[in-house]
């Protein structure tokens, strides 16, 4: 987040992707996000997940949440037998 580095956040979208931000939408390819990422990923949001203590995310039956309220970004665990792979899943930057 605080290097804006798109690269990585492409290569940890599950798709589809749900959004909710100024409209609700699925984003289904990486062009699309890629195209709106400054919308997407906004200030608020960046301020909201670089604010956060990173002991103190969320964890639960949904996913790991980081951020807070309603900006924030979940992730959910896809591996295959050992360790984790989380990639995510919603991406909220609303008010």
């Amino acid at each position: 987040v605080r290097a804006d580095d798109k690269a990585w956040f492409v290569a940890h979208l599950h798709f589809p992707v749900r959004y909710y931000g100024k409209t609700n939408r699925i984003i289904r390819s990486k062009a699309w996000f890629l195209g709106h990422y400054a919308t997407v990923i906004g200030s608020e949001l960046k301020t909201s997940i670089l604010g956060q203590d990173p002991e103190q995310y969320l964890k639960n039956y949904q996913g790991l949440m980081v951020g807070e309220g309603s900006r924030n970004i979940w992730f959910a665990d896809f591996a295959d037998g050992e360790g984790f792979k989380y990639e995510i899943i919603t991406i909220n930057n609303s008010d």
